[in-house]
């Protein structure tokens, strides 16, 4: 009897009832011989809360795993759709990706350089599209120059009295 005075006390003033309050409502419990019941009732409510809370938390964590598995195949998917000789490079960054962001946090140059490249993310993905043009125009630029460069060298032999001999004893010979 005692023990279910002691914890309807405590249930009570969680409740916010002041000491007077829950001492004459255990008064008047006692005296209509419906403590021990009140007490079991609020126990069993306290165990069903509990058990609410439990199954809450079990949901949430099913829930997140479920989450945690539907990205790590997204992500496997996405890695799959790059290029073979990407792939490898881009799974072995990404198990060292927490290291690698913290050795760029304590370089000046290449945390900016990093910031620079996360100002390209925009609506979900990356646009390396600046990127993509600064590498083509790079490779136009080195063609376009061999170009010239083959032109100079075959103009300045064409007027060149000795190579056109030399052309046209090479193709006696053969």
């Amino acid at each position: 009897m005692d023990d279910a005075r002691e914890y309807l006390e405590k249930v009570y003033a969680k409740q916010g009832m002041k000491s007077r309050a829950i001492t004459a409502q255990l008064d008047d419990l006692e005296e209509s011989e419906e403590l021990l019941t009140t007490a079991q009732a609020e126990l069993q409510k306290e165990k069903t809360e509990t058990q609410k809370l439990i199954q809450s938390a079990k949901e949430q964590t099913k829930e997140e795993k479920r989450v945690i598995a539907e990205f790590n195949n997204s992500v496997t998917q996405t890695i799959q759709s790059f290029p073979k000789q990407r792939q490898s490079a881009i799974i072995e960054t990404a198990t060292k990706a927490i290291d690698i962001i913290n050795e760029i946090g304590k370089d000046p140059k290449a945390y900016v350089q990093f910031m620079d490249l996360l100002s390209y993310y925009k609506n979900g993905s990356f646009d390396l599209s600046v990127f993509e043009k600064q590498g083509t125009s790079k490779a136009v630029s080195g063609l376009r120059d061999k170009i010239s460069a083959s032109r100079i060298t075959s103009a300045s032999k064409a007027n060149n009295p000795d190579s056109i001999l030399e052309k046209a004893e090479y193709e006696l010979v053969v």
